[in-house]
């Protein structure tokens, strides 16, 4: 997808150190693409329609029930099975086991992304391992400083104004502006 081709693109370019990525010939350099590439391939596409059923836009209608059932199917046996066994194949705490990468970056967002859904944290607490792996990923300073939101300086609608748990455990207001 774009989104893991440009953060490929930025690591090959800014991070020649290899900080966020395996080096080529690491053994864990394969499961690292393949998680870079599941999130937005995947994992995002089937979070989305569950997000958009309990947070619909007005442009868009929320995923119908039926759609959302499915997808929370998908979710547990393709998204979370995904993330457990790479945390158990690599003994966690971190997808490639000690390493954060940028791979946990996508799988971060994902989750977050799931855990906005009424539904969202009972899936998450359905899979402990994935749950602690998020809550590992919420004690980050870098997550937090990328996923505390400020709130806008221009004006809302007050309507519009969604309050969620935030990231992955504070309580965090969104604006949607419009």
């Amino acid at each position: 997808s774009q989104s893991s081709a440009m953060i490929e693109y930025l690591l090959e370019t800014y991070d020649s150190t290899h900080k966020l990525w395996p080096t080529p010939g690491e053994p864990t350099r394969a499961e690292y693409l393949k998680l870079l590439h599941f999130g937005p391939a995947t994992g995002y596409h089937i979070s989305v329609p569950i997000l958009f059923h309990y947070m619909p836009k007005e442009d868009c209608p929320p995923t119908p029930m039926e759609v959302v059932e499915e997808k929370k199917k998908e979710w547990h046996q393709i998204v979370a099975t995904t993330y457990e066994q790479s945390l158990e194949k690599f003994g966690g705490p971190f997808l490639l086991g000690e390493k954060w990468t940028a791979a946990d970056i996508v799988a971060g967002y994902d989750l977050m992304t799931i855990s906005f859904a009424e539904c969202g944290n009972d899936m998450l607490k359905a899979h402990p391992k994935v749950n602690e792996y998020f809550q590992k990923l919420g004690e980050c300073p870098i997550y937090k400083e990328l996923y505390t939101f400020t709130p806008p300086t221009t004006a809302v609608n007050e309507e519009d104004d969604v309050e969620t748990e935030g990231f992955p455990h504070e309580k965090t207001k969104y604006y949607l502006i419009t």
